[in-house]
């Protein structure tokens, strides 16, 4: 069983909802989080103070909850051709992930889910193969960066927005945009993760298009030195060079 509003809805509409409805409580979360003078991403806050940034919720099992996940995806993927600065935030309650280590199978299955269902929609210029430096998701002609931030992340606290799995899509083609080239900024939001985890910053992050980068990698790090799709990336390549 499932339960899901895979609409899309900024936050001022959120907070019309019922007091009870667990989205007013899973968007405060995450609101209060991002807001906290900390925490490393300032373009996030900057995102919600010009209310760029829209929720949906899934619920539901891990296996269930996957096709509402993707359908959320899609209608994000159709608003964001149109507003390519959006955010979405899908906050997720898996009744079956309850460790880290279940979290961390969670995000594989999804990203595996998410390219399979995006086969036939794939750019035929875009690199099939996540080995590949220059690989991004695409989904219904926008390519994504996703982050999966789980309430189980307790050492890497930059990945921990609220009591539920959140997954923050935004486009590839404006992730790096506030700062493309300049590395002062990108060294400034490295130091504020390092003062904010209490683990060393992961070493799957770096620059997209880098040789040894892995994009899919990105999108969910382990409390310690592990990442979801690496899984997801082998599977994928395997599927790739067919």
């Amino acid at each position: 069983m499932t339960s899901a509003d895979t609409s899309w809805l900024p936050r001022d509409r959120i907070a019309q909802l019922p007091a009870a409805d667990r989205r007013r409580t899973l968007v405060a979360q995450f609101c209060e989080t991002i807001s906290a003078p900390g925490f490393p991403c300032f373009f996030a806050r900057q995102a919600l103070t010009s209310e760029q940034i829209v929720f949906a919720y899934a619920a539901g099992s891990s296996d269930h909850v996957l096709n509402d996940c993707t359908l959320a995806l899609r209608r994000l993927a159709a608003r964001i051709r149109h507003a390519p600065e959006l955010t979405g935030v899908l906050l997720v309650d898996v009744a079956d992930c309850r460790t880290i280590d279940e979290d961390e199978a969670f995000a594989g299955k999804l990203l595996r889910h998410l390219i399979a269902a995006s086969a036939t929609r794939w750019p035929s210029d875009a690199p099939r193969d996540p080995s590949d430096p220059h690989w991004t998701l695409w989904i219904d002609g926008v390519g994504f960066f996703l982050n999966i931030s789980t309430p189980r992340h307790t050492r890497r606290r930059s990945r921990n927005v609220g009591d539920a799995i959140a997954v923050i899509a935004q486009a590839r083609a404006t992730f790096d945009a506030p700062a493309p080239s300049d590395p002062r900024v990108r060294g400034n939001i490295r130091r504020r993760i390092r003062e904010y985890d209490s683990v060393p910053v992961h070493g799957a992050l770096g620059r997209y298009g880098s040789p040894g980068t892995r994009e899919i990698d990105q999108y969910f790090l382990g409390d310690g030195d592990s990442c979801a799709g690496s899984r997801a990336a082998h599977a994928e390549s395997e599927s790739a060079q067919r």
